[in-house]
């Protein structure tokens, strides 16, 4: 046995990092632009804003905070030129 020999520790796994994508419902979405639901529901089949199913049984989706904001700023400039 040798005496002061020690091994060195294992590193850590790497814990993967947060997202920080906020998704938000059709309802909030809709809200937050000032439209009905249901103009929520064409943009996103029109393609204007992406989204995102929840689960392959699940009919919720929902849509990324960062596009909303996106979308808000080209209706608020539309808005201006009108």
């Amino acid at each position: 046995m040798q005496v002061g020999l020690s091994r060195p520790p294992l590193p850590q796994p790497r814990r993967p990092k947060e997202s920080t994508v906020r998704l938000l419902s059709v309802r909030e979405v809709a809200r937050r632009l000032g439209v009905s639901n249901g103009a929520v529901y064409r943009m996103i089949r029109r393609g204007k804003l992406p989204a995102v199913h929840t689960s392959a049984g699940d009919r919720a989706i929902r849509i990324p905070e960062a596009a909303v904001d996106k979308i808000a700023v080209e209706m608020h400039r539309h808005s201006d030129t009108a």
